[in-house]
């Protein structure tokens, strides 16, 4: 067992009171159940652009899941979370050709990987202004001539032993 002892404890403005620091004003959540496909040029995926009003000084906790199916034999799908016009949660490591994402998947070298899903899975704890905010997850094929598919499988063989996903995208009020 653990004891933490302390002489004061000070909220971000200076003040002693911290009844509200840290908790969840507020949740919304998109969730889609249909299927999504886009090609090689990035794209919102509909149905998951939630928006959501926050206070001064606040943040957005935003945790997303997209279920993602692409063509087999090395090719890949990228995504970049969005906030308004704003790319964000996205890497700066990348170099040269290699672009700067939020979630990035790659098939593997053979002819079944086409009949398997990814789960783009992120969570990140976002400081926006105060007012409405949409978020959206922007979604794009690597290659040109294929699609990329949410919710489904790249290719459908109708088996009974394949499914169809859901994804979801949820936004939280966080108190400064």
């Amino acid at each position: 067992m653990s004891l933490l002892k302390v002489n004061e404890v000070q909220n971000t403005s200076g003040g002693s009171s911290i009844t509200n620091v840290g908790k969840i004003i507020q949740v919304v959540q998109a969730h889609k159940t249909d299927g999504f496909s886009v090609g090689n040029s990035f794209a919102e995926v509909t149905g998951l652009t939630p928006s959501i009003t926050v206070a001064s000084g606040n943040k957005v906790l935003v945790q997303f899941t997209l279920c993602v199916s692409a063509a087999a034999n090395v090719y890949s799908a990228q995504l970049k979370l969005r906030r308004g016009s704003t790319d964000i949660a996205v890497s700066t490591a990348a170099t040269g050709n290699i672009r700067n994402l939020t979630n990035f998947y790659l098939t593997s070298y053979d002819s079944y990987s086409d009949t398997t899903f990814t789960n783009f899975n992120n969570m990140f704890l976002d400081t926006p202004s105060a007012g409405s905010h949409t978020y959206k997850l922007m979604l794009q094929s690597g290659y040109n001539s294929y699609n990329v598919y949410v919710n489904r499988l790249y290719n459908m063989r109708n088996y009974d032993n394949y499914g169809c996903t859901v994804s979801h995208i949820t936004l939280m009020e966080v108190s400064a």
